[in-house]
């Protein structure tokens, strides 16, 4: 009897699609209750990543380092981080687990 392979049906549906944290269908005057925060220290790189991602229809909050990064995650819930792994004041791994603890079901994606 052949064997048969469980990827790619087991695997097709493991992965959390990006309509998961897809931004929902709203005017452009009404901002959306949830933004993303966008972690980054190079100025050039943080300027073009939040505008790709208000072009998306996003609203995005960004900072230049992890502690100031840290302190927002603890004030309010952000739909989505996006973050540097190496930062000045705390590293990305750090925001990561700090988000986690602020809020377990936040995605979290680490760049460099």
């Amino acid at each position: 009897m052949a064997e048969t392979m469980p990827y790619p049906e087991t695997i097709a549906g493991a992965a959390p699609t990006v309509s998961a944290v897809a931004p929902a269908k709203q005017s452009k005057k009404e901002p959306m209750t949830e933004p993303l925060l966008l972690v980054e220290d190079k100025n050039e790189l943080r300027a073009m990543l939040r505008k790709a991602l208000e072009r998306a229809g996003y609203t995005v909050e960004d900072v230049a380092d992890g502690s100031t990064a840290v302190t927002k995650i603890k004030a309010r819930r952000y739909l989505l981080v996006l973050t540097d792994l190496k930062l000045p004041g705390r590293s990305g791994i750090e925001i990561l687990r700090e988000s986690k603890l602020a809020d377990p079901t936040v995605p979290v994606i680490l760049i460099t």
